[in-house]
């Protein structure tokens, strides 16, 4: 059936840029273009935009025809009919709405509007799926075609929407939020805000708007596991097939295939990432259906995203700590965070010795001449450690930051730095360091574009720290010094660094000093508690004291693995061993299997292997003694002996994620 448009009336907010092309190409105005492609994800405004030319072209024009396969879907031989009968007309103008229904059809489309066979004619398609390379390599087509991407709307359209639905100013911010500039879903938050009880709390999405949101934009599933593939992509933030294979049962190589052509679906340098809203809006809906799930899911990702952190290369530890601060932050908050969106705008770069000047003038108009004096001193002696944050389109400095790695009590750090001696001070009072042991000192973070509010630089800090201390293979001490400490103290204790010392006048305004014992809580009870016990609510201290459901804590479950090593050739050992009893493993010979699946996975990783050669010269060669293991290594005996302990924490943290991501007992 051929559709007549009437003209539209009724408020049409945005899309100014568009409306005028499309209006310029209706009345001929636009040289030789004939055909305008319009592709964007559901309910981003492709139909309402194609009304609105309707309307204003049959005013200047007279009759317009319009196909909606939104509305009725037609045979091949009734869609050929009908599309030639509307081109007869002279200077037609044929509208095409919602073409992904018939995508198969588009070869004959492509064919049928060459300008040989157009004339004079105007055709406009719609479709959430962008045109086939083939329409922008066909010769015929050059110069005739114009492929344009309907994107989100802007700040300030998406606020004048928001308005003409009723709500004022100080309404708004929750609103856009939710919807991220999309204009169905800004609607339909709208109506779900007029739902809910004034007063009722922030902005967060109800089933409804989850519903209703899936239907229109989403739409049904080719199958269960293109829904499981989806939630893992939409919880996890940026996506590989490396990371669907760990997480979903079964062949995922066309699952991925289908998940980058999605409208709402990026393709980044190192995965693919999904729309904010649809991440929000399917993370939210399976957290309502299955909550047990969604925690299941959240762990399996966050276990896979700390073994990328250990394993991967600089690059690919950067994206994956960067994934997992996202992915914590919105389990905690059940919401997706602003912040890092301008990421993109700036580059961590290394310290230049030109930059010192600068760096020092900023410290000493944003801190005081205590503070400039003390990164002047660590500018002069330990360069390496600092970071500096250009801008992408300038290469103008815009944030620096030092992560200063200290050893053993040092006077002249004592004498040049308020802060390093009272953290100096602080460690003696509990024990003092190893000699082989390091203290990481976050500070110095400065963003020129802020004071006190979160921001993607400071983003970028946060995720270049997590990624030390998770790859430090020295670190027994951690502390972050901070200015600000009403604004930040909260969320810095939350990632397991409580206030230890407070300055309340050091260049005349307060600095604070947060601090972490890697030795009494190591990286993987740091990680239950920062990472894991943020999705089940449990208490800062809860793993380390407590039980797991099978009865292992982490203490004994590491305790266990290292029993384990030291008998690996004793199966009537291995099955009395608490892997075996807490099921972990069914019998001894599977609980030797899974060690050495384990050790060899450390192999694999250059970072990790000198901790592999000491496990392996220790458990799996026929060595008499550990002096001899370490002698066949060619190691000082406290070198192999670090080794040696690194690499059964790292083999003892590898099965406590794995077993608990699996169903496991440690679970």
């Amino acid at each position: 059936m051929i559709h007549h448009a009437d003209a539209r009336n009724g408020v049409f907010v945005g899309r100014i840029a568009e409306q005028d092309f499309l209006l310029k190409c209706a009345n001929r105005n636009s040289d030789d273009l004939t055909v305008v492609y319009l592709h964007g994800m559901g309910g981003i405004g492709k139909s309402t935009l194609l009304r609105k030319l309707a309307g204003d072209a049959m005013v200047q024009r007279g009759k317009v025809t319009e196909i909606d396969l939104a509305i009725e879907m037609f045979a091949f031989s009734d869609f050929q009919a009908e599309v030639l009968e509307a081109l007869a007309v002279d200077d037609a103008i044929l509208l095409i709405d919602s073409f992904d229904r018939a995508q198969q059809w588009e070869s004959w489309l492509r064919f049928v509007l060459r300008p040989a066979r157009l004339g004079n004619a105007l055709v406009v398609v719609t479709s959430r799926v962008p045109p086939d390379v083939n329409w922008r390599t066909d010769p015929e087509l050059s110069g005739t075609l114009k492929v344009i991407e309907l994107k989100e709307m802007t700040d300030g359209e998406a606020r004048t929407l928001i308005k003409e639905n009723g709500f004022h100013d100080a309404e708004i911010g929750g609103l856009l939020d939710l919807a991220s500039g999309h204009p169905l879903a800004l609607v339909l938050a709208a109506e779900m805000t007029r739902r809910r009880k004034v007063g009722s709390g922030p902005v967060k999405p109800d089933a409804a708007f989850n519903c209703a949101v899936l239907d229109k934009v989403v739409g049904d599933l080719p199958s269960r596991l293109h829904r499981q593939a989806l939630e893992v992509c939409a919880l996890a933030g940026c996506a590989n097939e490396e990371l669907l294979n760990y997480m979903v049962d079964g062949e995922v190589d066309e699952v991925f295939s289908w998940l980058r052509r999605l409208p709402y679906v990026e393709a980044r340098e190192r995965g693919i990432r999904v729309h904010s809203l649809i991440r929000e809006v399917v993370s939210e809906d399976l957290r309502w259906r299955d909550p047990d799930r969604s925690t299941l899911l959240h762990q399996k990702i966050h276990s896979y995203l700390l073994m990328k952190v250990r394993a991967a290369d600089e690059p690919g530890a950067m994206d994956a700590a960067r994934n997992l601060v996202h992915s914590c932050r919105e389990t905690r908050t059940g919401s997706s965070s602003p912040v890092c969106q301008d990421a993109s705008r700036f580059l961590e770069t290394d310290y230049e010795p030109e930059d010192r000047d600068r760096i020092v003038g900023l410290v000493s108009q944003r801190e005081g001449p205590e503070s400039a004096a003390a990164v002047a001193y660590w500018l002069d002696r330990q360069p390496s450690d600092f970071y500096v944050y250009r801008a992408v389109d300038s290469g103008e400095l815009v944030a620096f930051y030092g992560l200063l790695h200290l050893e053993k009590s040092d006077p002249d750090a004592v004498a040049n730095d308020p802060v390093a001696a009272a953290i100096y001070d602080y460690v003696d009072r509990r024990g003092g360091t190893r000699d082989d042991g390091q203290i990481l000192v976050s500070r110095f973070q400065i963003d020129l574009g802020s004071r006190v509010a979160p921001s993607g630089v400071v983003d970028a800090m946060q995720i270049r720290t997590i990624v030390e201390w998770i790859r430090s293979e020295r670190m027994i001490w951690s502390f972050i010094a901070i200015r600000n400490p009403r604004v930040w103290s909260r969320r810095i204790a939350s990632i397991g660094h409580p206030l230890i010392e407070e300055f309340p006048n050091l260049d005349g305004a307060p600095l604070a000093v947060h601090g972490h014992d890697w030795i009494e809580e190591p990286l993987g009870d740091w990680a239950d508690r920062s990472i894991f016990g943020k999705l089940s609510g449990k208490s800062p201290r809860g793993d380390q004291g407590g039980r797991r459901s099978a009865g292992m804590s982490r203490a004994d479950f590491r305790a266990a693995v290292r029993d384990a090593l030291k008998n690996l050739e004793r199966e009537d050992s291995l099955e009395r061993n608490q892997l075996c009893t807490a099921q972990v493993a069914a019998s001894g010979a599977e609980l030797k299997r899974i060690l050495s699946d384990a050790v060899t996975t450390l192999s694999r990783n250059p970072r990790n292997r000198k901790h592999f050669d000491a496990l392996y010269a220790t458990y799996f060669v026929d060595t008499p003694n550990q002096e001899a293991s370490a002698a066949r290594l060619g190691l000082p005996f406290s070198t192999y002996r670090r080794h040696l302990t690194k690499g059964i924490e790292e083999v003892s943290d590898w099965l406590w994620h794995d077993r608990l991501s699996s169903g496991g007992a440690a679970r």
